[in-house]
């Protein structure tokens, strides 16, 4: 007959055995559903980004009103005038680039990008579309038009540089970028986001 006392020691340390190895193996489970969760919030930036993208390639005459939106712009998004199609054209680009700065913005607020990744490279593309559309984005501020995401970045982000950055970035179109871009930590300089 086998000692109990044997039996009850082989029984703990199988118990703490199993417990350390399901502890092992959530962690891998854990750190994988990171990866992947990354991995998927980066695929998704990055088709909206390209959406962005080719549809700026495909209709390159509405980023004119960049420049120039105002108050009517509004009103001739509804219209049946021939102007109305370059208004919808360009709110089309704006609506997609919202929808990159907010999926952005929320993958950084759940951690499911990196701080470094996005300060580098996600943060200086969210800012240079909001100062480059700022127009019609200041139109939607006092609408409940944007997510507190994007309100958020815009109150915390560049303050009410904003505009100025705006007015700098259109001013020239043949070096717009790089006077944005000479802002150096103004444009790419976070508010920490917790």
């Amino acid at each position: 007959m086998p000692d109990l006392g044997v039996m009850e020691s082989v029984s703990v340390l199988i118990g703490v055995v199993s417990a350390m190895l399901t502890a092992v193996v959530g962690l891998l489970a854990y750190q994988l559903s990171q990866v992947s969760s990354r991995n998927a919030a980066e695929r998704a930036i990055g088709d909206l980004a390209n959406s962005l993208a080719n549809y700026r390639a495909e209709h390159p005459q509405m980023l004119s009103l960049a420049r120039s939106w105002s108050h009517s712009d509004w009103a001739r998004l509804y219209s049946d005038e021939p102007e109305s199609e370059r208004v919808v054209l360009y709110y089309s680009y704006v609506d997609i680039g919202l929808e990159l700065c907010n999926t952005v913005l929320k993958a950084r607020s759940g951690r499911r990008i990196s701080r470094r990744v996005y300060e580098d490279h996600y943060l200086p593309l969210v800012r240079y579309f909001l100062v480059e559309n700022y127009l019609i984005i200041q139109g939607m501020l006092d609408a409940p038009y944007l997510s507190n995401l994007v309100r958020r970045e815009l109150d915390e982000g560049l303050g009410a540089r904003w505009k100025l950055l705006h007015g700098r970035l259109v001013a020239d179109e043949s070096s717009g970028a790089v006077v944005a871009a000479s802002e150096g930590a103004d444009v790419t300089a976070s508010a920490p986001i917790s």
